[in-house]
């Protein structure tokens, strides 16, 4: 309950992590009441938006029972089923990133301008929640810079309207940590230092996700192949359907990975492994995306059966 009880004071930063957090916190359980029932509630909401976000995305560049199948695939990653019980900054980041990933991928595809604003604000929302959220964000600039359909955009208002929420926020939550001296942004260099023992844990973050990546990649890949020689080729519908923007997904799914290893690498930073948890949350899209599988194959129904059946099991492995 320690994120109720520094949400209790409302204030705009708290000594180790930014506001946004104990503000859901202490907002939710106001609401509901304080108990465990409720709070374990939020934890499953928080998973349950996280789940939307993914699959909405999905259904931007995948068929629809395939959209599906990329979400499920998830559960079998232990953030979404062994720690999902926990609701800490990084837990929350998951629905987050994969809110921000979702609306910069309509700003960008769209580019109307209210997803660039609401980008703008999930943007800095994700800044508060964690500052971690710095290894995602420079990757929708650098695929503005870098990429054809990006550089496109620049052209507009959009995304500069987009930066000018972004930097309001993140000017409101400066100002507010230099003027009550609060620790949070010094905090950061808790993290940072120079011997190779804090190096080696860049490496061992990336090693962490891809052993979690396992069980997942361990199901597809036995599904995948053991239907392959009944694959047929797409049906027009499933073609258009994947018509969009899949080199942004596997950027957006390349870069905070790569990103959080080389930075923490060079900069010495103490990288977490339990910081991954967002950064996997493209995997099964990424998966169906450069391994697609046939319309009137059965593998996506078996994937989600998996799927469902892992939900059976996992209950009685944690009580």
């Amino acid at each position: 309950m320690m994120h109720f009880a520094w949400g209790q004071e409302w204030m705009g930063s708290y000594h180790l992590h930014p506001p946004v957090l104990p503000w859901v916190v202490a907002g939710f359980l106001k609401v509901v009441g304080v108990s465990n029932w409720a709070y374990n509630l939020l934890t499953q909401l928080n998973f349950l938006v996280a789940f939307y976000c993914i699959w909405r995305l999905a259904r931007e560049v995948l068929p629809p029972v395939s959209a599906l199948a990329a979400v499920c695939l998830l559960e079998l990653l232990p953030y979404f089923s062994f720690f999902s019980m926990r609701l800490n900054h990084s837990s929350m980041l998951i629905p987050i990133w994969a809110l921000t990933i979702l609306l910069a991928y309509f700003a960008i595809q769209r580019g109307q301008y209210r997803y660039w604003i609401a980008l703008g604000v999930i943007a800095g929302i994700a800044m508060l929640t964690k500052y971690y959220s710095a290894a995602m964000l420079p990757g929708i600039a650098l695929y503005l810079l870098g990429f054809a359909k990006g550089r496109d955009t620049l052209k507009t208002g959009g995304p500069y309207l987009s930066l000018m929420v972004f930097l309001i926020i993140m000017g409101w939550h400066l100002w507010y940590v230099d003027n009550h001296q609060v620790g949070t942004v010094t905090h950061v260099g808790d993290y940072i230092a120079s011997d190779f023992s804090s190096r080696i844990k860049a490496i061992r973050f990336l090693i962490a996700q891809l052993l979690y990546l396992v069980p997942l990649l361990g199901v597809f890949f036995f599904v995948f192949f053991r239907n392959r020689p009944r694959a047929v080729p797409d049906t027009p519908e499933d073609s258009v359907s994947r018509q969009g923007l899949p080199s942004f997904i596997y950027w957006m799914f390349l870069f905070p990975l790569i990103g959080t290893v080389a930075v923490g690498f060079l900069a010495g930073i103490g990288a977490s492994s339990r910081w991954g948890g967002p950064t996997l949350n493209l995997a099964g899209i990424v998966l169906l995306l450069y391994w697609p599988l046939a319309t009137d194959s059965p593998a996506r129904k078996q994937l989600i059966r998996a799927a469902f059946a892992w939900l059976v099991f996992l209950p009685p492995m944690l009580l």
